[in-house]
C-alpha cells in the first residue's frame, strides 16, 4: 500500500465508535482501513450520482 500523505481527523458519536469498534473485530481491519474504505464507498457514489444528473440534464463535463 502507498504511504499516505494526508490526514483526516473526524469526531463521531458514541454509538458511531461502538459500530466501528465492533466491525474492527469482525472484520479484523484497524478503523483507518475501514474508514478509509467508507469514505471512498461514499465518494463514489456521490460522483456517480452527480455524473448521472449531469448525463440526465444533458451537461457535459468541462474540457481541460
Amino acid at each position: 500500500m502507498a504511504a499516505m500523505k494526508e490526514k483526516l481527523i473526524i469526531r463521531i458519536t458514541e454509538q458511531q465508535a461502538r459500530f466501528l469498534a465492533d466491525i474492527v473485530i469482525q472484520e479484523q481491519r484497524s478503523r483507518s482501513e475501514i474508514t478509509r474504505q467508507a469514505l471512498n464507498q461514499l465518494l463514489v457514489e456521490k460522483s456517480n450520482k452527480y455524473n448521472d444528473n449531469q448525463a440526465k440534464n444533458g451537461e457535459t463535463k468541462p474540457t481541460k
